[in-house]
């Protein structure tokens, strides 16, 4: 019942307004017309007009542009000056010279009809007539003319106007310019007659409508022929020349438009009323279609408001409200998904500061352990104390690993990228572990490097994390599952781009677990075996250099990782290489700046065995005394000291006229404001835990630079 009297009471109004609608539409449409196309033609009109005016405008202001560049000839001057020495013959040559030129110049303009030289007193030395010399005349014809122009010092604008000229069928506007010398006194004068007679076939060739017609005229008078039907329902446009008297004015009969209104207001009643007819017939279908489901999507959003989130709404048709029925199931499923999301980001916040700030406390001490580690495990010491410190030391490493990952995972900037290849990636990487994997945990590695395999753009230490991670997970899979244990590494080209695959004889992932696989903190792994990092890192790493990371099946059931990069630009840069170090500067002197005794230790004692003289300086004051003291090719600082940072050694060596170069350590990198300071002080900077010959590297390559500097 409410269905039927709602489309009562929508077709009761319908009928009606429709009708007067198309009353409506009919007149308006045909006011609306007649204005349209009265506008739009006198909008027409003035946008020719206007162009037509540039066009004169252009012509006018080329003839002052001819004579003044005419006027600049050196001709001039060397015939008066000849003239004024009593060098006839040579006067001679040059007027010559100066009736070829104005022939030349009259033949290309095209548009002068007669061209004149003029001595300081008015007699022509030289006249042009239709391209050709002509013979001279005695006296200029226009005395009051060339009266005017002994009194101009620049170049003569058109300032007159002549209605007709015997010699010339058509107006003339008559152009002149006075010839000076150096010191202003008046040597003779340019007269220029242009033709008008090239503005009149112009203005002739423009036309509009049936009768439109384009004149010039002045704007007091007339200087060509008016139309003949002024006074009449015209249209009439005016565009004024500047620089001139003139305008150009067009002039169309307004039944020239208006007559095709009579067709055009037949066809819009007739469009008007079919689309009235059209558009009760379709109103009522729609009516009638809407009002099913609508019911089925009221009560559907009366539940949703009321808390019920999982409601949803089945529309088929018709296609608006199935939309809207669509629009509110995406709305409800949105609103969830957000809801859980925002929720997860919530937590992630959370851990990544929790990361950061654990991930940074560590450092200091770690790379105390990682340093100190490395120099015992090259002594000389007991079988078993030698696999006790090697021991020790890659579990470091491995603790250092972890710290980086989880920097990693909390910073998101990008890194530089270089061609790599990811043959050497695999390759290095199985070096650092193919013997552990191989002779102590029995797994076979089966590698199939592709030689043609394209260059990728990323950071090659990046894509040998992502390597480590997913080769470590493949052998803990077929360490803990029966059968084969083989773990198959390939790379390859993919399209224009390349790739490597890693996969396993190992249990594999199911498709439910394939689905969570790269969330932060998933893991597959038994409780205390896995960070769930490691795989959400190396997803993290692929993409930023433009690549997918893909998790499936392999073809024996196990697991297969796969990821592919796009092409690396041809003129990308290579990794730079690292294998060895630079050379050693043995009696150098070095400041190190800490507050960490461990860690001052450490560096102290990697130095001296580098053949370096090295103090020690864990007071602030005391750093700033030992470096305003001079004497050191190097001062190897901490940042964060407390309130001291350690940027500000470099204002106490302001002074110095050797001054030392400064290399930076810190465990704070994510500091985006220290780093940028750094940045603009130009400063190496060396982030812990850091290994020994990280550590020599920055300090040969630092005094590297310092002995060059000073050499200069």
């Amino acid at each position: 019942m409410k269905r039927r009297s709602l489309a009562f009471s929508l077709l009761i109004w319908v009928l009606p307004v429709s009708l007067i609608i198309v009353i409506a539409a009919s007149y308006s449409t045909y006011r609306l017309a007649r204005s349209l196309i009265l506008y739009e033609a006198q909008q027409g009109i003035m946008a020719i007009t206007d162009a037509a005016a540039a066009q004169v405008k252009g012509f006018f202001q080329q003839r002052s542009n001819d004579i003044a560049i005419i006027r600049q000839s050196p001709l001039f001057k060397d015939h008066f000056t000849n003239v004024e020495y009593g060098l006839r013959q040579e006067a001679g040559v040059y007027l010559h010279e100066i009736e070829r030129m104005l022939c030349d110049f009259s033949r290309r303009a095209g548009v002068y009809p007669r061209l004149s030289y003029l001595d300081g007193s008015g007699k022509p030395l030289c006249l042009i007539e239709n391209h050709k010399p002509a013979r001279l005349k005695g006296e200029f014809e226009d005395p009051e003319f060339f009266a005017a122009l002994k009194s101009l010092s620049g170049t003569y604008h058109p300032i007159f106007r002549q209605r007709r000229v015997a010699w010339h069928h058509a107006p003339i506007i008559r152009y002149g310019v006075p010839v000076k010398d150096e010191a202003g006194r008046l040597r003779g004068a340019l007269i220029f007659d242009c033709s008008l007679s090239p503005m009149y076939e112009f203005l002739g060739r423009l036309h509009l409508g049936i009768s439109g017609r384009a004149v010039l005229a002045e704007r007091k008078g007339r200087l060509g022929d008016r139309p003949p039907f002024i006074g009449a329902d015209l249209l009439i446009a005016e565009s004024i020349v500047p620089g001139t008297p003139w305008s150009v004015v067009m002039v169309v009969k307004r039944s020239d438009f208006v007559d095709r209104l009579t067709a055009i207001s037949s066809a819009t009643l007739f469009l008007a009323f079919f689309a009235a007819v059209m558009l009760i017939l379709l109103i009522t279908r729609q009516i009638r279609l809407l009002l099913r489901p609508l019911s089925d999507l009221e009560n559907a959003a009366i539940a949703y408001a009321q808390g019920d989130l999982g409601v949803r709404v089945n529309i088929s048709k018709p296609r608006e409200v199935a939309t809207l029925g669509e629009a509110f199931n995406l709305m409800a499923d949105s609103l969830r998904q957000r809801t859980e999301a925002l929720i997860q980001t919530e937590k992630m916040s959370v851990v990544g500061n929790l990361i950061a700030g654990v991930a940074h406390e560590l450092n200091n001490p770690l790379a105390a352990v990682i340093g100190f580690a490395e120099l015992l495990k090259d002594l000389p010491a007991k079988p078993e104390e030698q696999e006790d410190l090697r021991h020790l030391h890659s579990s470091a490493l491995r603790c250092r690993d972890i710290v980086q990952g989880l920097l990693l995972f909390v910073r998101r900037d990008k890194t530089a990228q270089r061609r790599v290849s990811l043959n050497e990636a695999v390759k290095s990487t199985l070096a650092l572990f193919e013997y552990r994997l191989v002779k102590t945990e029995g797994v076979k590695l089966e590698v199939d490097l592709d030689p043609d395999c394209p260059y990728i753009a990323a950071d090659f230490q990046k894509i040998q994390q992502v390597l480590v991670n997913l080769t470590n997970n493949a052998a803990d899979a077929v360490k803990e599952h029966p059968g084969p244990r083989i773990v198959r590494i390939r790379t390859g080209s993919l399209g224009a781009g390349a790739e490597f695959e890693i996969e396993d004889t190992g249990p594999g992932v199911s498709q439910e677990k394939r689905r969570r696989i790269f969330e932060p903190f998933y893991t597959t792994k038994p409780v205390g075996k896995g960070t769930g990092l490691g795989l959400s890192i190396s997803a993290q790493i692929v993409s930023e250099f433009g690549g997918t990371l893909r998790c499936e099946q392999g073809p024996e059931g196990g697991a297969r990782f796969a990821a592919s990069f796009p092409p690396c630009s041809p003129d990308m840069q290579e990794m730079e290489s690292s294998a060895g170090l630079p050379p050693s500067f043995p009696g150098r002197r070095v400041l190190v700046v800490d507050d960490e005794p461990e860690l001052v230790q450490l560096m102290l004692r990697l130095l001296r065995e580098d053949g370096l003289v090295a103090a020690a300086a864990m007071d602030p004051k005391d750093a700033c005394r030992q470096v305003r003291g001079g004497g050191f090719d190097l001062v190897v600082a901490d940042i964060d000291m407390g309130e001291f940072k350690g940027t500000q050694l470099t204002q106490e060596a302001r002074h110095l006229i050797n001054k030392p170069e400064f290399v930076f350590v810190t465990g704070d990198i994510l500091n985006q404001d220290l780093i940028q300071e750094l940045v603009l002080l130009n400063m190496s900077v060396l982030a812990k835990p850091f290994l020994r010959t990280e550590f020599l590297r920055m300090i040969r390559r630092a005094l590297e630079l310092a002995a060059y500097q000073r050499r200069d």
